[in-house]
Order: C-alpha cells, then structure tokens, then sequence
C-alpha cells in the first residue's frame, strides 16, 4: 500500500480574507509520498491528481511533499496545464518531454529537493528552453 495523501484548497493570491468570489483563487494540489521507498506516477491525464491540476482554469499548483517519488509521465503542455510545480520534499522526475505544462507556472525546487529528468522514449531534449530565462 502508498503512502500518499491528496489535498486540495483555496488559496487566495492576495492572501487576504476577502470575499472568494472577488478575489483571484487558485488551488492548490498537494501530493505526499511520505515513504522515500514509494512512487506513485501520474500515468495520464485521467489521473485523479492530473484532474485536479486542470481543474478550472488550469492553473493549480502542484506542491510535493515528502521523502517518496512522484513520476510525471503525462502531457500536461497538450492538455493546457499553467500552473507551478513546487518540489518541496523527496523528488519529482520527468519522464514526458510535456510533463511541465505551459511555462506560466514555472518550477520551484527547495533545498534539499529533487527534480530528476529521465526520457524513457529515447529522445534527447527533455525540456527545451526557447526565448525563456533559465535560473539555477
């Protein structure tokens, strides 16, 4: 059995108390493998993580937590998702050239953190950096 826990809530981009329906909201996804011995792979679009990511206007956050593995190995640029993918704990690793979505969001690793590239079809270019700032 995984170790992983799902949640979901508003966040107010403001961070102030105001009425939802006023504010700008987006939610945020959060994933927790706790077990470092744990993966869990978001597989397709049709996963229940990969639907609350498109969700609304397809800009939700993803947030990893603990010391497991999430494989992302979907095509989140074709399905429009622009949300950030935050590694907050353990790793997140890459095995779909679209695996990040738009370049909207963007990728935040925290120390400590993991983001690992692994093209299992064979192809070069993982990700490709066309007329966008790269910062380590």
């Amino acid at each position: 059995m995984r170790n992983e826990t799902v949640c979901m809530g508003k966040t107010l981009l403001a961070g102030l108390a105001l009425l939802w329906a006023w504010t700008a909201v987006a939610e945020d996804v959060v994933v927790n493998i706790t077990s470092a011995e744990d993966d869990y792979v978001i597989a397709s679009t049709d996963d229940p993580y990969a639907q609350a990511l498109l969700a609304g206007d397809k800009a939700n956050r993803l947030y990893k937590v603990g010391g497991g593995r999430l494989v992302i190995n979907c095509d989140f640029l074709t399905a429009g998702w622009k949300g950030e993918l935050r590694v907050h704990e353990g790793f997140v690793r890459l095995q779909n050239d679209n695996a990040l979505g738009t370049s909207d969001g963007g990728v935040v690793i925290d120390k400590g953190a993991s983001l690992e590239l692994d093209p299992v079809n064979g192809k070069a270019q993982l990700v490709a950096f066309e007329n966008e700032n790269l910062t380590f």
